[in-house]
C-alpha cells in the first residue's frame, strides 16, 4: 500500500477533475437501450470547447477503471459516485462518446466521496 501522502492527493485532484467533468456535460438517455441496457451518453463533439477534457475523462476510465464482461465482450467500467462510466474501447483519439448507467447492485463498491 502506497501511503505517501502526495500520491492521495493526486487522487483527490483527478477525482474531482472526472466530477468536474462529468458534472458540466450533456447526458442523453439511449432510448435504444431503455428496456435492455438502460444508460446514458455524452458525446465529445457536443462540448468541442473542451475536448482535452473529454480525451481526459476517457483515459481515466480505462486508467482507473476495472475489466467487467459485457455478453462476450470485456470493457472497462469505472464505478463513480453512483454511477458506472465507459466507453467501447476504440484508442482514445478515436473515442466518441462515454456511456454512464446508476449502479444499483446492492452491495456494489463505488467512489461515493465528494
Amino acid at each position: 500500500m502506497d501511503l505517501n501522502p502526495c500520491k492521495a492527493l493526486d487522487v483527490n485532484i483527478e477525482e474531482k477533475r472526472f466530477r468536474g467533468y462529468i458534472e458540466n456535460v450533456r447526458w442523453q438517455f439511449a432510448k435504444t437501450y431503455a428496456n435492455t441496457w438502460p444508460h446514458e451518453y455524452t458525446v465529445r463533439d457536443w462540448r468541442p470547447d473542451i475536448g482535452g477534457e473529454f480525451t481526459w475523462a476517457a483515459q481515466y476510465i480505462r486508467d482507473q477503471g476495472m475489466p467487467e464482461p459485457f455478453f462476450k465482450k470485456i470493457h472497462i467500467y469505472l464505478s463513480f459516485d453512483g454511477w458506472k462510466y465507459w466507453t467501447m474501447g476504440n484508442p482514445i483519439d478515436e473515442t466518441t462518446v462515454i456511456n454512464r448507467a446508476a449502479v444499483k447492485i446492492a452491495g456494489e463498491k463505488t467512489n461515493d466521496c465528494k
